[in-house]
């Protein structure tokens, strides 16, 4: 479709996403401003609330401790994509290729995390941290594009498990701060 139609539907993408988000809605959506907080809470602000629920629960620590770390990790594997890309020889669209399938992974894993979350399952989500390792090392010895774009989506499946169950932690944990 071409750099042009590639943009577009990167861009149709975002706005969909952004109307996704938009149409939330239930006890989360933003409501009526609350009643004016003590001279003491304003001060403390968002940061100093996420600090104190980091000290004084141990679960929500350990779920934004492993989403930063397994986060990182992702998030520095995708720079090894167009060096995976030239290794292939399968063409200048395969890194969008790669990425898309990473995208397309990452959406199973979430539809899959919200079935574990339910479940308050923590095994499957540690255990998708540790595969998502695994799949990120074939993925850099694949010997050709096909189990590329598996081991691709295979990662952005295993990285997402786990997201579901971070919400619902906090969700469980942080709301009476």
């Amino acid at each position: 479709i071409g750099n042009v139609g590639a943009l577009v539907v990167d861009a149709v993408s975002f706005l969909l996403s952004a109307a996704f988000v938009a149409a939330i809605r239930g006890t989360h959506a933003v409501a009526a401003p609350a009643q004016p907080a003590k001279a003491a809470g304003r001060r403390k602000g968002t940061l100093g609330t996420v600090v104190h629920v980091l000290k004084q629960d141990s679960a929500v620590l350990a779920c934004v401790m492993t989403q930063a770390v397994a986060c990182t990790i992702a998030g520095a594997s995708l720079v090894l994509i167009p060096l995976i890309s030239g290794h292939l020889n399968a063409g200048q669209g395969t890194v969008g290729w790669l990425t898309a399938a990473i995208g397309a992974g990452s959406v199973a894993g979430m539809l899959l995390g919200g079935s574990v979350a339910r479940k308050g399952r923590l095994v499957p989500c540690v255990a998708a941290i540790i595969v998502m390792g695994v799949i990120l090392g074939l993925l850099g010895s694949s010997p050709d594009l096909v189990a590329a774009l598996a081991c691709s989506a295979l990662a952005g499946l295993s990285a997402n498990i786990p997201d579901p169950t971070y919400w619902v932690s906090y969700a469980d944990r942080v709301r009476a701060t």
